[in-house]
């Protein structure tokens, strides 16, 4: 019998990070209404910026709604986490006797230094990032002050703020290991 799905919930990003889209997205209205008042003095600047100002849109409110809907999951052994983009690691690849839960305020070795693929805005981190310590890892932290690292066997660690780092823990170390 597989076991359900289990969804665990990510401490709610800060408030610059929850805000970033929606003044983006006015800016872009804003020059949504900008076009069309020229469209009428100019129908071909106007259909041309069209499509531009859609897939801007798009991307503006797939980015918002990843914001606000951080995903850690584990299903079927294998532990996803974030959603633009995603790390997909098989509970095997873990190392959960050295899972920890810290302070990156303290812990300077596990701070991000430079984000090489994901979102990187105060108070919102997920992605890949270059650690201090040189090592590459995959994150969804919303509060540095209260972030599990789950030490992968295969590469650097995942680190993800959560309500409760614990329920994970336990649900990993029960989880069925799949390679």
């Amino acid at each position: 019998m597989m076991a359900e799905p289990r969804d665990f919930t990510v401490l709610p990003a800060g408030a610059f990070a929850r805000a970033f889209p929606l003044v983006f997205g006015g800016v872009l209205l804003l020059a949504a209404m900008v076009v069309f008042a020229l469209g009428f003095e100019r129908p071909l600047v106007a259909i041309g910026a069209l499509p531009a100002l859609l897939a801007l849109g798009t991307v503006v409110a797939l980015f918002a709604w990843a914001v606000h809907h951080p995903r850690v999951r584990l299903a079927e052994g294998v532990l996803r986490c974030g959603r633009l983009p995603r790390l997909r690691a098989p509970v095997a690849s873990l190392d959960l006797d050295a899972a920890r839960v810290v302070d990156l305020g303290a812990e300077r070795a596990l701070q991000p230094v430079l984000r090489l693929f994901g979102t990187s805005l105060p108070g919102y981190n997920e992605g890949w990032f270059w650690l201090r310590d040189k090592s590459r890892a995959f994150l969804v932290v919303t509060d540095r002050s209260r972030v599990l690292v789950l030490p992968r066997r295969d590469g650097g660690p995942v680190l993800l703020s959560l309500e409760r780092p614990d329920a994970l823990l336990d649900a990993l170390r029960r989880a069925p290991a799949r390679g």
